[in-house]
């Protein structure tokens, strides 16, 4: 730029300054009259014969004609409740909710015999046959659906032992009885031999209450347990085997604890063995609703944390996919706020959940959220061109009667402010009372040196 350029600019510059400064000093010269009778100061005659308009202070409030009105390009507009405003945009990721993530351990030891079917359904939910084949990675089961099937000796020797255990205390309860019979009848026998025989059914007793104890600590029902008992009654009856009975003996069916989609099997092929049963040979997750990281700046912590409290821990955010715009969001809570700031990019990490019914997002999807800051109960709002900033104070031009042209001057406290509108709050305002958005600036200019306490006391 060059020096004629740069002596322009100030020529330009401080011929703007010289002309704000005439105009507004203008105005406060022109356009006030002193405090008096209103027919005193009507008008005054000029020297060609016209009349000029002046402002008027009553105490309490500004009249401006008509001329001025016009001449300030005065406007005024409503005061109205405010919309919830959205906070500044959080980047964050989807992610698996820990608590709808369920593993699947075998209770017990065995061969892999059979994988679960994957049940083809159509649009309308029903089962489509002819169409299963073996559960895969990435499947949608039902709680309780069958995943698969191990063949356990180990539980089979259990079982055994359960039901030889209430057989050895049947018979040893029946000689017991006959024997006690004898005892009473004609003394045929000795106490001695009684009291042994108690012995035995009382040991006998201790064997089915430890084998079923065995059972039930490796999740066996009650079902089961009674299924065993019957079982014992029927060898009883019929000694011979059923082959059927033999097949379900050592059978061990591993269903889904909750509906989900299988994120992990390590079931391998079937003929496997499977020796540890603390192996996750499951891990079947609800992703309906999925868990949202994100990450929050250091200076909106404290407006953050508020709004988490107003909310009782639960406060409602939308969480949204770059790749599908705005229009898009799906609805979900912002329920904790980490503990540690990042000290390189001074941001904490907040933790919520995202409703994923419709199963269009996926974990570890980049996603952005926001969250809306509602208005106080004693927040209105008005435009900020309203308000006009002097010193430490706030001052709007409220409209008393929609049809007088007289405006007060009322002090207003702020809440927040936005590029386009300013929250009042402490019921400084109403909702429906009329200030001026238009002008404002000017008319306090032309009567802030003339009136000594021009701001009245809020409602």
């Amino acid at each position: 730029m060059t020096t004629q350029h740069l002596r322009k600019g100030r020529f330009v510059i401080g011929g703007l300054s010289g002309l704000v400064v005439a105009v507004l000093g203008a105005l406060a010269a022109v356009l006030w009259l002193p405090p008096g009778p209103a027919s005193e100061h009507q008008s005054e005659p000029t020297s060609s014969g016209g009349q000029t308009s002046h402002l008027q202070w009553d105490g309490t409030k500004v009249i401006v004609p008509g001329e001025v009105i016009r001449a300030l390009s005065i406007q005024t507009e409503s005061v109205s409740k405010p919309k919830p405003r959205a906070l500044p945009a959080m980047a964050g990721c989807t992610a698996l909710d820990s608590n709808a993530l369920a593993r699947v351990t075998p209770r017990f030891p065995g061969e892999i015999v059979s994988i679960g079917k994957y049940q083809s359904k159509s649009d309308d939910g029903r089962e489509m046959p002819g169409a299963d084949r073996p559960l895969r990675y990435g499947d949608r089961v039902e709680k309780g659906q069958l995943l698969a099937v191990l063949w356990s000796k180990d539980l089979g020797e259990k079982k055994s032992e359960f039901v030889d255990a209430i057989c050895r205390f049947k018979l040893d309860n029946e000689q017991l009885n006959q024997l006690e019979k004898l005892l009473h009848n004609d003394g045929a026998i000795s106490e001695q031999s009684v009291r042994d025989a108690r012995s035995k059914v009382q040991a006998d007793l201790i064997a089915v209450r430890k084998a079923e104890r065995t059972l039930r600590a490796w999740r066996l029902t009650d079902g089961d347990i009674e299924t065993l008992k019957t079982e014992a009654q029927k060898l009883e009856a019929r000694p011979t085997e059923d082959r059927n009975e033999f097949e379900r003996w050592a059978r061990v069916e591993i269903t889904a604890p909750q509906d989900g989609v299988i994120m992990e099997m390590n079931v391998g092929a079937v003929g496997g063995l499977v020796s540890d049963t603390s192996a996750d040979l499951f891990k079947i997750a609800e992703t309906k609703k999925m868990t949202v990281w994100a990450y929050v700046y250091e200076d909106d912590l404290p407006m953050l944390t508020s709004l988490l409290k107003k909310k009782n821990g639960r406060l409602p955010w939308t969480v949204r996919l770059p790749s599908h715009g705005k229009e898009k969001g799906y609805s979900g809570f912002l329920e904790r706020i980490g503990e540690m700031i990042d000290p390189v990019q001074h941001t904490a990490l907040v933790m919520g959940i995202v409703d994923n019914t419709n199963l269009e997002l996926k974990v570890g999807q980049y996603v952005t959220i926001q969250i809306e800051q509602p208005a106080d109960d004693d927040e209105v709002e008005i435009r900020t061109t309203a308000l006009v900033e002097d010193g430490g104070k706030s001052v709007v031009f409220v409209q008393p009667v929609a049809d007088e042209a007289a405006f007060q001057p009322r002090e207003v406290t702020v809440s927040r402010r936005y590029h386009d509108k300013v929250y009042v709050r402490d019921l400084s305002l109403q909702v429906g009372e009329q200030v001026i958005v238009s002008g404002a600036l000017l008319l306090y200019d032309a009567v802030r040196d003339k009136i000594a306490a021009p701001v009245v006391a809020s409602h």
